[in-house]
């Protein structure tokens, strides 16, 4: 967590922590989740005169951000050195997609090239931490989760601020959330076995299949099955990009007769859930921009 002041500025995009020196970083949690960090005595946050939140964080937020989230251990060093590697290879292609003048000025941007560099990179990124964090003992699932949303947002930080206030930009965000998601649910079916080397790539015992076995239901106890965890990525984009074109968050649409918030994650993370849920979700998003229908909803 940065000592420093910060700024959390919005767009169409998204949210980010704007730092002096124009430093930004992309950020998820919305301005309720700054005010439960304020309640919680992690940060300081007040409005100023432009009606934006701005503060930093205090001692007892720093302590709690230098501890593994999630009790998600920490990468090894190779596999940092992996990540930035793949990160500084992305830059360097991501420049070849502007078209900038002798002055300076932006001409153009391939939106296309640069939502191809970036999902590539956001995939290769993502399998290296994957891969390291399933060969360790007592993995769980929820550590995918975390690298998922961080690994989309150090993605989308690949590219320069300026070449985001396109139209086109939020169609590049859900390709590379797409990837993430495939990738995601191809993790969590197919556990990697990576053998411990000196580098310290993977720690020496592999998951146990069992970790990503469900719990039979009560009629079922009697048997021994394993089974896949349900996925739903294309559902997990579309109801993205319905909040996108509302400017809505998870929250806005707990508050317009959808689902609670955490119910919202669960199908933005591809996971499954009662179709009573879904109505909840049509009957939410209808409230603005127009009816929509349960049977618009994606089943996959």
């Amino acid at each position: 967590m940065d000592h420093a002041e910060f700024v959390l500025v919005r767009s169409f995009l998204g949210a980010a922590l704007s730092y002096p020196g124009g430093r930004s970083v992309a950020v998820s949690p919305d301005d309720t989740d700054f005010q439960q960090l304020k309640r919680e005595g992690c940060i300081t946050l007040r409005r100023n005169r432009q009606g934006l939140f701005y503060g930093k964080p205090t001692k007892r937020g720093v302590d709690f951000a230098r501890q593994p989230a999630g009790g998600k251990p920490h990468l090894s060093l190779s596999v940092h050195a992996s990540i930035a590697e793949i990160e500084d290879q992305g830059r360097r292609l991501l420049r070849g997609c502007s078209n900038v003048a002798a002055n300076g000025q932006r001409l153009s941007f391939n939106m296309e090239k640069a939502t191809e560099i970036l999902r590539t990179c956001a995939s290769e990124v993502f399998d290296k931490q994957a891969e390291y964090l399933l060969s360790i003992e007592g993995y769980r699932q929820e550590w995918l989760a975390e690298t998922f949303d961080r690994t989309l947002f150090s993605t989308l930080e690949l590219v320069d601020p300026l070449d985001l206030l396109v139209d086109s930009a939020p169609e590049m965000r859900s390709g590379v959330r797409r990837t993430l998601l495939a990738s995601l649910e191809k993790r969590k079916k197919r556990p990697a076995s990576t053998p411990a080397n000196e580098s310290g790539d993977a720690p020496t015992k592999v998951a146990s299949p069992q970790t990503i076995r469900e719990t039979p239901p009560a009629e079922l106890k009697n048997e021994t099955r394993t089974k896949v965890l349900p996925s739903f990525p294309k559902r997990a984009a579309w109801l993205a990009e319905r909040l996108h074109e509302r400017s809505w968050n998870k929250h806005d649409l707990s508050r317009e007769r959808g689902p609670d918030h955490k119910t919202v994650q669960k199908i933005l993370d591809g996971l499954a859930v009662r179709e009573d849920v879904l109505d909840k979700v049509a009957n939410g998003l209808s409230a603005k921009k127009g009816k929509v229908n349960v049977v618009d909803i994606p089943q996959n």
